[in-house]
């Protein structure tokens, strides 16, 4: 630690660096300096983060390097491997299908990073395309499960049972050090090409961030995203003044395993005014001078066309085309471009003499990274944390293509695995909780188009 005038910094990062010599990885430490308020308390806890990633990086060693007190349990396993049958009776290894594990996501991690000769499973380093977690957040608080589904008394103590406790002994640090090995076995598993996308909220994501850029890189942050909130009850009416407000959204922080990896762009519906055709200004104020060039009459000293010559040029012909055949036919804009096959580009001048393009009407449009738009929790299975399919299928669909494996490791209620399946993905989804994992099953079950298997690692101990 430095003590610098009126701050202190603190030497925090891990890299994302992975390297194999003879199947142990070897795990390169760089440096960076973070600026953090001269209070004890934060210094300390940035330190015990490094800490905690460094600790991380020895379990996973550990974990990998398959010692026999970490591994008998899950050769055990080979015996209670239920396989899943096709039609014809023919059964399926988990090598071949999608697999549901019961048990401790971080031996699930471990075994399909090592692979297993009695479970028939290759590794699966650099094999997925997309992983979605949703890990507890850190919040101090128990979470329910309704026995009686979405119907059910909401509190009533004979009908709700723990589905699980976001409680921590040692706080945060104790929340870094379960999550830490956790995201280096996954950013292990992930393909070059593929990406995680971690569901928090604000309990610990400013840590989780720190985490995640540590262990995947900060060259590998592609986007904060907000998505709403479940169901809150406002009662800050009741009083006249309040000590903060609600919280109307939770955090996706997206990473990609390499830089150069691109996806496909997420849509979503389109507002009213984009529904429909309207205009707008061909000029920005990026300095580009190749893009400056007379246009219409009209010529710029700064600033840019958004357009290039030819492309402006061709969409200004084909306005005064429409302005000829109009005279004859009546039609809207609109209806011109829809008639002449729904591709043709438009410049005019408006009425201040000004170039202008006509934006196109659509239905869906490209996503920013607010997604407020779509409703993220859904409660039709009882659980109060579980997340809706529509904001499944929006990641899986900009994260992975049909065929593509994608996996989910705090799987709660299966939602992951049930988008994948009805999206044509393979997946893995994992959870440590019987209550969640049966119902993830029963899901999964009453719409799986193809087989599955379950193992079961619920016995095996780290």
């Amino acid at each position: 630690m430095t003590f610098h005038g009126n701050g202190v910094q603190s030497i925090f990062y891990s890299s994302s660096c992975m390297r194999v010599t003879d199947s142990v990885p070897h795990f390169r430490v760089t440096r960076m300096k973070i600026t953090a308020p001269e209070v004890s308390c934060s210094v300390s806890l940035y330190e015990r983060l490094a800490s905690a990633i460094s600790e991380a990086e020895i379990s996973v060693r550990r974990l990998i390097s398959g010692s026999p007190s970490q591994f008998s349990g899950i050769h055990r396993v080979a015996q209670s491997i239920k396989d899943s049958k096709d039609a014809d009776g023919n059964a399926h290894h988990p090598a071949e299908t999608n697999l549901a594990v019961l048990g401790d996501n971080l031996n699930a991690l471990a075994l399909l990073f090592n692979g297993s000769r009695e479970l028939h499973m290759q590794s699966m380093r650099r094999k997925l395309k997309l992983v979605y977690i949703d890990p507890p957040f850190g919040s101090n608080s128990d979470y329910g499960f309704n026995l009686e589904g979405a119907g059910g008394r909401k509190g009533n103590a004979d009908h709700e049972r723990i589905a699980y406790s976001d409680r921590w002994n040692g706080g945060l640090i104790t929340y870094a050090e379960m999550l830490a090995p956790r995201l280096i076995f996954i950013r292990e598993l992930l393909r070059d090409d593929g990406s995680l996308f971690l569901h928090c909220d604000w309990h610990a994501g400013h840590y989780i961030k720190t985490m995640l850029d540590a262990i995947f890189g900060p060259e590998n942050y592609r986007n904060e995203i907000i998505t709403g909130r479940g169901q809150k009850k406002n009662l800050q009416y009741q009083f006249p003044g309040f000590k903060s407000m609600n919280v109307a959204y939770d955090t996706l922080f997206w990473y990609s395993r390499t830089p150069d990896a691109s996806f496909n762009p997420p849509m979503r519906e389109a507002a009213d005014f984009q529904m429909k055709g309207r205009w707008q200004s061909l000029w920005n104020n990026a300095d580009r001078p190749t893009l400056r060039y007379p246009l219409l009459g009209c010529s710029i000293d700064r600033g840019q066309w958004k357009w290039r010559r030819e492309r402006s040029i061709k969409a200004a012909v084909n306005y005064e085309i429409y302005l000829r055949e109009k005279r004859g036919t009546g039609e809207t804009l609109e209806e011109y471009w829809q008639r002449t096959g729904m591709v043709k580009e438009f410049v005019r001048r408006n009425r201040r003499g000004r170039p202008e393009y006509w934006v196109k009407p659509r239905s869906r449009v490209i996503c920013d990274n607010n997604w407020l738009d779509l409703r993220a929790y859904d409660y039709s299975s009882g659980m109060r944390t579980q997340k809706s399919e529509m904001l499944l299928e929006r990641i899986l669909q900009m994260g992975s293509s049909e065929g593509d494996i994608v996996a989910d490791f705090f799987a709660g209620s299966g939602t992951t695995a049930v988008v994948a399946e009805k999206m044509g993905r393979r997946w893995i989804s994992c959870d440590i909780g019987g209550a969640q994992f049966s119902l993830a099953l029963e899901r999964i079950r009453s719409i799986a188009r193809r087989p599955f298997s379950v193992i079961n690692l619920a016995d095996v101990h780290s």
